[in-house]
């Protein structure tokens, strides 16, 4: 859901056109795309409203899953990152804006699933985190202070805006459902001594538990 030039984007199924982005003004609903022709669903996830503009994941069987974008009247293709039905994003790792640009977890043959980043122009890669062609996945992203963090290769990383570094102490606790709270970031972590636990980050702490609320290894 979004809200975009007084309007509400969603999407919506009405039996012919499949998953597709729909808007409502109040009184009237209207689909507003058919990314992927016919009866088959698009599957829209993630809008987000940047530059005056709508963007949002989609997929057709011509370029896979990529990034469109919807200016109030017309559905475009941002770029076709990963040349042809090969898909280019990750539509279920989702997208944020930071410092004025778009990032989501893009993909390249060269490199894997990374982090990407927009700017109205230009799509970059930011960082090639796992060098090669495994790719590290990010994704969770949340932006806290000046930083924007993620989860990638089952830790915790943040981005400052011209680097990429591990957080310290979250190696292997698989971290999920990142929140910001008082320059903390919390989140579900695990490890083998207390199983599922509610634990957090910041700079001066690194990562600790927060609390073992079922005590032990049950989590």
């Amino acid at each position: 859901w979004a809200v975009y030039k007084n309007k509400l984007y969603f999407v919506g199924n009405d039996g012919s056109y499949g998953d597709e982005v729909y808007s409502y003004d109040g009184s009237s609903f209207t689909r507003v795309s058919d990314i992927y022709s016919g009866s088959n669903s698009s599957s829209p996830k993630h809008f987000t409203v940047y530059n005056d503009k709508l963007y949002f994941f989609g997929y057709n069987s011509d370029y896979g899953n990529e990034l469109f974008v919807y200016d109030g009247s017309t559905v475009s293709l941002v770029k076709d990152l990963a040349d042809g039905s090969t898909g280019g994003i990750n539509n279920y790792a989702g997208m944020i804006i930071y410092k004025d640009k778009l990032y989501f977890q893009g993909y390249a043959s060269s490199t894997g699933y990374e982090l990407y980043s927009y700017d109205g122009t230009n799509t970059a890669l930011v960082k090639d985190i796992t060098s090669g062609t495994s790719g590290s996945n990010p994704q969770n992203f949340i932006v806290s202070g000046d930083k924007l963090f993620f989860v990638a290769l089952y830790k915790l990383f943040y981005y400052d805006g011209s680097d990429v570094t591990e957080a310290s102490g979250t190696s292997g606790l698989n971290p999920l459902f990142l929140t910001a709270f008082n320059d903390t970031i919390y989140f579900e972590g695990y490890n083998s001594t207390y199983n599922w636990e509610l634990f957090g980050y910041d700079a001066s702490k690194g990562a600790r538990i927060i609390k073992d609320i079922y005590p032990g290894s049950s989590g």
